[in-house]
């Protein structure tokens, strides 16, 4: 019997992407050579490394740790990033993956730098290619990725890439899923036709298709719905065309978030909606359950 795939049903029943996107303000990118386990922290490493791992997310209010690798990169030094939503990009580069533990991620999330770090100039592309995690993201994300990368130039040997395979970003059902940093913009379904597509409007500080839009990695669900929406409805695509301080608000039985953008403010009407006839898995070979997703429209 073949197994239904999760990221095919979700297709299938246009299951909305917005408000879809993993809650994040930074991220500490970490390259981990050859395969993952389904969950990260149990990949085969050092036991000091992964005691040193283990603790960051909680110990850092809005961190989130993700692996990455190049498969084309089987030796050499292992870069470090520290990515800071809407704001800097650091890297550092390790010998080895023993000497990780030395880096001091508190100091580097406070100062935005540690001692040896680069500054990175160009934007990075996450595709999440996990599968041990679920499947359909290796099956849709690996093509991607080897899109993706047929388009970058070839880097200096002594800087690393800036298209990376992600472990798990969240939301399977929408693989291919795509991360942006530092701009934080989180993409689902993104096509392999659309490689050159994407890198050029990140390289133009603009979203790809706000049809493929989840949401920006430092907003809250809600918040995601509203600029997803605003973003389709509008067709604006600049990174910066959406201010800081929406606001959410409660009128009669509707929910309404106040967006500021460069021309003004305005309210989105949003809601959570349990969709019992669209039954879909959550991830491959489990069971079917109804769809939750958000709704949203500009008020008037």
């Amino acid at each position: 019997m073949t197994e239904v795939r999760c990221a095919l049903v979700s297709a299938e029943q246009d299951e909305p992407l917005l408000g879809t996107a993993p809650e994040a303000t930074d991220f500490l990118l970490v390259e981990m050579r050859g395969g993952w386990a389904g969950k990260i922290l149990a990949t085969e490493m050092p036991e000091d490394v992964r005691r040193f791992l283990s603790p960051l997310e909680k110990a850092h209010r809005g961190l989130r740790l993700q692996f990455i690798r190049a498969p084309r990169r089987s030796r050499g030094p292992l870069a470090v990033y520290l990515c800071r939503v809407g704001g800097p990009v650091s890297y550092l580069m390790l010998n080895q993956l023993e000497d990780l533990p030395a880096v001091d991620v508190g100091a580097w999330l406070a100062d935005g730098t540690v001692a040896g770090a680069v500054r990175e100039a160009e934007a990075l592309t996450l595709v999440c290619t996990h599968g041990r995690r679920d499947v359909c993201c290796s099956l849709l994300g690996v093509p991607l990725y080897d899109a993706l990368v047929a388009q970058k130039l070839v880097r200096p040997a002594d800087e690393p890439p800036t298209v990376w395979q992600a472990s798990h970003l969240g939301g399977h059902r929408f693989a291919p899923v795509v991360l942006s940093l530092p701009d934080g913009h989180c993409y689902g379904r993104v096509g392999v036709d659309e490689a050159a597509e994407f890198l050029r409007a990140q390289a133009q500080g603009m979203v790809h298709r706000p049809t493929r839009l989840r949401g920006c990695t430092k907003d809250a669900p809600w918040a995601q719905a509203a600029s997803v929406t605003y973003r389709i409805e509008t067709d604006e695509r600049a990174f910066d065309a959406i201010v800081d301080g929406m606001q959410l608000s409660t009128v009669g039985d509707a929910q309404h978030v106040t967006l500021r953008t460069r021309g003004g403010s305005l309210r989105v009407e949003v809601q959570r909606e349990v969709r019992a006839d669209a039954l879909r898995p959550a991830s491959c070979g489990e069971t079917p359950e109804p769809t939750t997703c958000w709704r949203a429209r500009l008020a008037s």
